[in-house]
This record gives structure tokens, sequence and C-alpha cells, in this order.
């Protein structure tokens, strides 16, 4: 299987923000890359999307409705 990694530029318009922000972003090790240089990281799409993914904030009826079952209600 071929896996089709995508540069920096890329990731970021991927992700809507700006090269800055997502070599800021990797500096923390906040998001999912490969270092090929110091400044050359590579990144799948399919990691981005986990990423993406990672961040959703439920709904407060989604919690409510977590919290009643955790409840046995």
């Amino acid at each position: 299987m071929t896996k089709n990694y995508i540069h920096a530029g890329e990731a970021a318009q991927y992700l809507g923000i700006s090269k800055d922000t997502l070599y800021k972003k990797c500096q923390k090790r906040e998001i999912p890359f490969y270092a090929m240089s110091k400044r050359n990281y590579l990144f799948l799409p399919s990691e981005l999307d986990a990423f993406i993914a990672s961040l959703r904030v439920a709904p407060i009826d989604d919690m409510a409705d977590d919290m009643l079952q955790r409840l046995g209600k």
C-alpha cells in the first residue's frame, strides 16, 4: 500500500491554517508529522483527519445523554 504524503504547504491548506501556524503546532508536537529535515515535514492526510476529529467538542445534548447513560437512566 502506497502512502500519499503531502508537504507542509498542502497540509496547512488542508487544515485551513497558515504554514507558520502549522510549523508551530509541529514544534509543540500538537500535530502528527514526519521530519525529513529541520523544516521539511511530511504529513499523511489520514493522520490530519484523525487530528481534526480529536478536536471535536461534543454538543451539550450529547454530554447530557452520556451522563444519563452512565447513571443508568
